[in-house]
């Protein structure tokens, strides 16, 4: 992700609350939850019964955007 300029953290200046309430116009939630393809490895689709969309637990989301977290970082926008 890197190596292609793209960021692979939060920036710490955004707010987790706003970035998970936009989530709920994301092409892929289905019944008010985030719904993503997870990988195993690149190119291995974690797949439950034939589908590879997962549920996603927004609170569990909001943990692991915490975790990853930019303290102190701007990270700007790699396509302008």
């Amino acid at each position: 992700i890197e190596a292609v300029n793209l960021p692979s953290c939060v920036p710490a200046e955004m707010d987790l609350d706003k970035i998970i309430a936009k989530l709920a116009y994301d092409k892929h939630t289905l019944s008010g939850k985030p719904t993503m393809g997870l990988l195993r490895s690149l190119g291995d689709m974690y797949e439950i019964n034939g589908t590879y969309g997962q549920e996603i637990d927004p609170e569990l989301l909001r943990r692991a955007f915490k975790i990853n977290m930019a303290p102190g970082q701007t990270i700007t926008n790699p396509l302008k």
